[in-house]
């Protein structure tokens, strides 16, 4: 195990996904009609909010150019969502805000009504690439998920 790091459990996760779903029902004073999970770190976390909610969910194959996912800056790995007009868009982390603005801006011209939300800010210093609702803020410090274990 690194030092320096924090390492979060199972359930933590879940304890930060019911929070969510929470805070999800208050903003939309219901729920949203779909969760959009980011693959890959954002599936657990969506598999979960989807649950929560009782609602369905779909995936998004993508990472920003700053991103250390496989399909950078690659739009075509994001699914249409073909009738849902409001959705949860779902990540485990925010770094540099990137992903999620790139994700949220694709479906904002779409004529979506998004709301994004991720367990931890960890980077950003500029909110306005920060998720509207996330769990915890790291301040910067390096975060480990159950599915990251080694």
């Amino acid at each position: 195990m690194r030092s320096n790091c924090r390492y979060i459990s199972s359930e933590e996760v879940l304890r930060g996904c019911v929070y969510l779903a929470a805070r999800v029902k208050q903003f939309y004073n219901s729920r949203p009609q779909v969760v959009l999970g980011i693959a890959r770190g954002g599936l657990v976390p969506a598999t979960y909010m989807s649950h929560l909610l009782d609602i369905p969910m779909r995936v998004a194959h993508y990472s920003s150019p700053e991103g250390r996912g496989e399909t950078r800056a690659d739009y075509k790995y994001l699914p249409p969502l073909t009738g849902f007009d409001d959705v949860l868009i779902v990540d485990d982390v925010s770094g540099s805000g990137r992903t999620l603005e790139y994700v949220v801006d694709y479906y904002t011209r779409r004529k979506k009504r998004i709301v994004s939300c991720t367990l931890v800010v960890n980077e950003s210093p500029d909110e306005r690439l920060h998720p509207m609702l996330y769990w915890v803020d790291t301040n910067k410090q390096w975060v480990v998920f159950p599915w990251e274990m080694e």
